[in-house]
């Protein structure tokens, strides 16, 4: 995990936050679990219930690429050793921001 980048992110007190503009720029991309994990994943967000990571590709660009339908498929997921990092990575907030 890298620094979270500035401008892209803001921060709202202690939490990261990207508005929804933001955050549906970046193109979807499925990618096998293995390979998200050697990406340099910024934060997981979640929404409308599915979460989704964010990363930083080796040109600079950002993707989004889902991860979990639900709360309980991404509890299980992150509970295996492999993924658990997923799960420490900082939740980036959708809202609006200032």
């Amino acid at each position: 995990m890298t620094k979270l980048p500035q401008g892209l992110i803001k921060m709202k007190g202690d939490c990261p936050c990207i508005a929804p503009h933001r955050f549906f720029q970046f193109p979807k991309r499925a990618v096998i679990f293995h390979t998200l994990l050697k990406m340099d994943m910024l934060g997981y967000v979640i929404y409308d219930g599915r979460y989704w990571v964010l990363c930083r590709e080796g040109d600079g660009s950002y993707i989004r690429v889902p991860f979990a339908r639900n709360e309980t498929w991404f509890l299980a997921l992150i509970s295996e050793p492999e993924f658990e990092a997923i799960g420490k990575l900082p939740q980036i907030f959708v809202t609006g921001v200032a």
